[in-house]
């Protein structure tokens, strides 16, 4: 009865026109982003402005495997408790690929936000051994130290924080 419709509004004498398959449109617009590492992951959320999604990337969430399809995180105390679902339901709708968030209990890597912790207290411990940093200390007995920033280009432990005579001899 449909077509009698659609043929009686074309005016009877051509037939209905052909619809495409909405099936179709949604496998050809699926998503195309690809993941393989944990930082990819965290990078996305940042691009797709998933700001409180990201942040909970980095504080809430210890990694134990990650591989395409499949993560297994452990959480942390203070981490939602939809974290996992949200996590699923959003990589779905950016890979346009179901994805399994599994939540194990112990375990996993440390967070991205103890990482970087650790590593800024261990760049304040090496700063606060080098030579040229204790004299300052010593003549500015009050003295801290409130950040250490290396350089674009430097690792933490270029060539002249292991010399400081090096160091030195360029600054005369």
């Amino acid at each position: 009865m449909a077509a009698g419709l659609r043929t009686a509004a074309t005016g009877g004498s051509q037939p209905a026109p052909q619809r495409s398959q909405p099936v179709a449109q949604s496998v050809t617009n699926a998503p195309s982003v690809r993941l393989s590492t944990f930082a990819e992951l965290v990078a996305l959320a940042g691009e797709k402005r998933e700001i409180r999604l990201k942040r909970a990337l980095e504080t809430d969430v210890r990694l134990i495997r990650f591989e395409p399809g499949q993560i297994e995180i452990s959480l942390t105390e203070q981490a939602s408790t939809g974290l996992a679902g949200e996590l699923s339901r959003k990589l779905e709708e950016w890979t346009g690929t179901r994805w399994m968030v599994v939540v194990g209990r112990d375990g996993g890597a440390a967070t991205i936000a103890e990482t970087r912790k650790s590593a800024r207290a261990e760049a304040v411990d090496q700063a606060r051994a080098n030579p040229l940093v204790l004299e300052v200390f010593s003549r500015f007995p009050g003295a801290e130290i409130v950040d250490v920033r290396v350089p674009v280009g430097e690792s933490p432990a270029a060539p002249s924080d292991e010399n400081p005579d090096e160091l030195a001899s360029e600054e005369d």
